[in-house]
């Protein structure tokens, strides 16, 4: 299998993830402070970077030493690492391929380039935490509610 064709399949796994622990309520990427909390490559999957208290899980990835941030609100993203921000707008996608529950964003930065965001849920342990992805050209940036 090429590295193409495992980082697609990482990435629907993601998706699959997000949708079969739906259970009918809708996640919102709007009204929540999310915290990037580890960053994989869409190549092969590997996980780059990953908060220090995770790095047991990936021994290979290099820690985040800086918190990274991302919020929503009426069509406009924004990633804040410190006093830097990067800012795009975002729309839902109506296409009803994310399943119930999950929900499909296409993201453009207002200094150039594209994404899609997938907000959902992923159920742990029994519990249900709400999740975002944010995939670019190149890494997948999946984050969590900040607590």
């Amino acid at each position: 299998m090429t590295a193409r064709k495992r980082a697609l399949c990482l990435l629907l796994l993601g998706l699959l993830l997000l949708t079969g622990c739906s259970g009918g309520e809708s996640a919102a990427i709007e009204g929540v402070t999310w915290e990037l909390v580890r960053v994989q490559s869409l190549e092969d999957g590997a996980v780059v970077y990953c908060l220090p208290e995770a790095q047991s899980l990936w021994p290979d990835a290099a820690p985040l030493t800086e918190e990274i941030l991302c919020t929503a609100l009426d069509g406009t993203l924004r990633l804040a690492r410190g006093e830097t921000e990067r800012t795009a707008a975002y729309a839902p996608l109506e296409d009803g391929s994310a399943g119930e529950g999950t929900r499909v964003y296409a993201v453009e930065w207002l200094d150039g380039g594209s994404a899609q965001a997938i907000c959902g849920f992923v159920e742990e342990g029994g519990e249900r935490t709400p999740t975002l992805l944010l995939r670019g050209q190149e890494e997948v940036f999946t984050f969590a509610p900040k607590a």
